[in-house]
């Protein structure tokens, strides 16, 4: 049951909020993976999250199955934290079955983006950073952003640290500075600062990975050193 918990904290967030667009406002949980592997993910088209577990899968149980945001949220909510989770297809429905409660959820009848090709194949640099440091310059650089239509946060990556930045004609601007590990060449990108807060919050390891290729180059955010979760985001374009 804590899998399944942890498979929706680490992905919902990634869901977009136009419920009209039902494949992008939904959560695919994804058994078609070989050996007793399940995947479940999460994307707006701006950015994409996806973790993978080791699940006790019978043979010939394989799909994808696309969860409502109301399907997330009750799960989210309701599952327990502990016990065994099983789960049963039951045609256009998903049943959720503990020891203390069964949840049967109506599954959409979309079919989900073809997330694999999002994730890039390659990239040219990693970047290992702390995470509560890097959360905590966020939140404190972002207070000038708060109301502005197009937020951003500006980050050049050089010489084992990353200079933040952020600038609105209305709240002024602001500056941080965090220690890294990195030593390649300076790369300077601009994120939505929700984007990266919401990632950040949703892990708990001290240390995370970005994989980055260039300034106009999704960037990959990983557990550092763990290739079980991966969170790609686009830049923002700004000039």
């Amino acid at each position: 049951a804590q899998v399944v918990r942890e498979m929706l904290r680490k992905t919902a967030f990634a869901m977009s909020a136009d419920e009209s667009r039902a494949a992008l406002s939904s959560v695919l949980l994804d058994f078609e993976q070989d050996g007793g592997i399940a995947k479940a993910v999460a994307t707006d088209g701006r950015r994409l999250s996806t973790i993978e577990v080791e699940v006790a899968k019978k043979t010939g149980f394989n799909g994808k199955f696309s969860l409502s945001r109301k399907a997330v949220d009750l799960l989210s909510k309701k599952m327990p934290k502990d016990g065994e989770c099983t789960i049963v297809s039951c045609g256009t429905q998903l049943c959720f079955k503990t020891s203390r409660i069964e949840f049967t959820v109506k599954l959409l009848d979309i079919t989900y983006p073809n997330y694999s090709q999002v994730i890039p194949k390659s990239y040219n640099q990693k970047v290992t950073v702390n995470r509560v440091d890097l959360l905590g310059a966020i939140d404190r650089i972002s207070v000038v952003t708060a109301g502005a239509e197009n937020p951003y946060v500006g980050m050049v990556f050089a010489d084992n640290k990353i200079a933040l930045s952020a600038i609105t004609n209305d709240n002024g601007a602001a500056n941080d500075e965090i220690e890294i590990k990195y030593d390649g060449e300076s790369i300077d990108m601009k994120f939505n600062p929700q984007y990266l807060r919401d990632v950040l919050s949703a892990l708990d390891e001290d240390e995370v990975d970005f994989y980055l290729t260039h300034s106009g180059a999704p960037a990959q955010i990983k557990k550092h050193d763990a290739e079980d979760y991966i969170y790609v985001v686009m830049p923002l374009r700004i000039n």
